[in-house]
């Protein structure tokens, strides 16, 4: 069986020691079951940069499962990078017809995790007034959601568990201080999210 984890520096996760990205998380929890996992991110990367190298990251490993997480680089300010939210929903659909017709796998969406708009360097940012980053990148993690729920698709909401880490502990432990990136202990949390779907 091969997994395919798509997406954009949440996936890639080069903050932090290759041990303990989620995506080797998983891998570490999983060897020995005859399950080989391709890391497939790339920092920085839209849903729009992404859905361009689709048939040499994800359909080329052919993969029996395969987890999908943008939208929060969809979001940028930068108009020539700026994926609108109807965009963001077609590609989206473009991903998981192209995946499902190819290889027959399954999917799995994961939802963009918290942004700390007093770390970002776009947390106040004119563009995103008057309510921040993270409650402009949340109608794309709603997307996500109702996207899944309209294909009968399932969903790692690690946003929302990651909120209810940081409730229960500090964002300090597990966003790092960028304001968006994922600590050790942020990855576990992603971890164990989507193995509970696997």
């Amino acid at each position: 069986m091969t997994i395919v984890a798509f997406g954009d520096s949440i996936t890639a996760a080069n903050h932090v020691s290759m041990d303990k990205k989620w995506v080797e998380l998983i891998r570490a929890r999983l060897k020995g079951r005859g399950v080989d996992i391709i890391n497939s991110g790339i920092g920085g990367n839209t849903s729009r940069e992404g859905l361009a190298r689709i048939d040499e990251d994800v359909i080329a490993h052919k993969p029996s499962l395969v987890f999908i997480e943008f939208g929060g680089n969809d979001a940028t300010r930068d108009p020539a990078r700026h994926v609108t939210l109807k965009e963001f929903e077609e590609n989206l659909h473009s991903m998981h017809k192209q995946i499902t017709a190819s290889t027959g796998a399954r999917i799995v969406l994961l939802t963009f995790p918290p942004v700390i708009d007093d770390w970002h360097a776009w947390g106040r940012d004119e563009f995103y007034a008057p309510d921040g980053c993270d409650l402009y990148v949340e109608k794309y993690r709603q997307a996500t959601r109702n996207y899944a729920s309209s294909q009968g698709l399932q969903v790692a909401d690690i946003d929302n568990a990651l909120r209810r880490a940081i409730r229960d502990s500090s964002a300090e432990r597990y966003i790092l201080p960028d304001g968006i990136h994922l600590t050790e202990e942020g990855h576990a949390v992603v971890a164990k999210t989507v193995l509970g779907l696997i």
